[in-house]
């Protein structure tokens, strides 16, 4: 405890003194001071000396770490609704909008009552709801558990739901989400396609039936970049190759401007030219259309989000053709050119925290309309 309180005042002294020596050492570099006028006694001054200091104040961002650190020290590892943890960064799924949840709740349950093609629909719980043991007691976490269960409740007896929370649960050990990111690794992917499978009617096979390729392994992602902390380390990107009987891939991406393909799953040069994640199918776009050459003829209709690229790999082995729909950004227009009719079923896959913020999937109503 003595050495705890000499660590605080040390640091507490530091807070102080460092902004003294910045200010002396930023005086001796300024080329220029402000003005009488631009000085805080000058009413329209203000806005600009804070900047001015705001620039030229050197140490700051040293000075911005060592009172993260000291809020750490402290216990408060929750900083702007990340948890800063040892190994990773866990992002604080706030409660939800219900507005939105109501939307798009209805909005799949009017789909399914006009087309009349087995649905299904998985909610994939974020990381701070599986891997909540690794969250200080007491912390407020949103119950995603009992969430999913009230939207699936809504939905029975004419919607097929894909429970996935139990399985992610029971491996939560593993490393299924990534570190510094909002999404799903490969592996959390295939414990994704192994319950979505069953409950889709297609066969489910093992992970040693596939290649594993690790080809990043110094990848930090969206949590990261809002995250205040930067002391964690780096997530690894890696890609599965179904082994067997192998598969060729025709991926077709269709914006409102243009359309562009690929013959690989992985193009991995999209990834050297901007997001690292574009590894996966070459990036979203509004309409991803996927062709593979194998012996199987079902055809999936998938409106997802981002979750979709780590269970999608699986998924294509079992398939002739799936066709991903990002609702987000896709038109109007393009909404309306999509035939329902060519497809056997429809899948709604999508993190608990879009389902709850964002009410993207209630436009499935213009299908309905059309």
């Amino acid at each position: 405890m003595h050495s705890k309180r000499i660590s605080a005042l040390i640091m507490l002294s530091l807070i102080f003194l460092v902004p003294i020596f910045s200010f002396f050492s930023a005086v001796q570099k300024w080329e220029y001071l402000p003005s009488w006028e631009e000085l805080p006694f000058h009413t329209q001054g203000v806005s600009a000396v804070e900047s001015f200091f705001h620039e030229n104040m050197p140490g700051k961002t040293f000075l911005d770490q060592l009172a993260l650190n000291l809020k750490l020290w402290a216990g408060q590892v929750e900083q702007d609704n990340i948890f800063i943890l040892d190994d990773m960064l866990l992002e604080n799924i706030q409660p939800p909008v219900d507005a939105y949840v109501n939307d798009n709740t209805q909005g799949i349950l009017h789909f399914v009552e006009q087309k009349q093609i087995p649905t299904y629909t998985m909610l994939i719980p974020t990381a701070c709801a599986i891997k909540q043991q690794e969250v200080p007691e007491f912390a407020p976490l949103y119950n995603q558990k009992s969430f999913i269960e009230s939207v699936y409740n809504q939905l029975m007896g004419r919607v097929t739901t894909v429970d996935v929370y139990p399985t992610l649960f029971d491996n939560s050990d593993g490393y299924i989400y990534y570190k510094t990111h909002s999404n799903l690794t490969g592996l959390g992917g295939y414990y994704l396609y192994t319950v979505l499978g069953r409950r889709v009617g297609i066969s489910i096979r093992g992970l040693d039936k596939y290649e594993i390729e690790h080809v990043n392994h110094n990848f930090y992602g969206d949590i990261y970049e809002r995250s205040p902390y930067k002391q964690v380390p780096a997530d690894i990107i890696t890609l599965y190759r179904f082994s067997q009987n192998r598969r060729e891939y025709q991926v077709t991406h269709y914006t409102d401007n243009d359309q562009r393909t690929y013959y690989t799953l992985y193009p991995q040069f999209t990834a050297d030219l901007g997001d690292p994640m574009d590894v996966y199918f070459g990036g979203r776009s509004p309409i991803i259309d996927i062709h593979v050459s194998s012996s199987y003829t079902g055809k999936l209709l998938l409106f997802g989000d981002d979750t979709v690229i780590s269970y999608l790999p699986f998924l294509l082995v079992e398939y002739q053709q799936i066709t991903v729909v990002d609702l987000s950004s896709i038109s109007d227009e393009m909404l309306s050119t999509l035939d329902i009719s060519q497809y056997d079923q429809v899948l709604f896959g999508y993190s608990v925290d879009t389902y709850m913020h964002s009410s993207e999937i209630s436009r499935i109503e213009q299908l309905i309309k059309k």
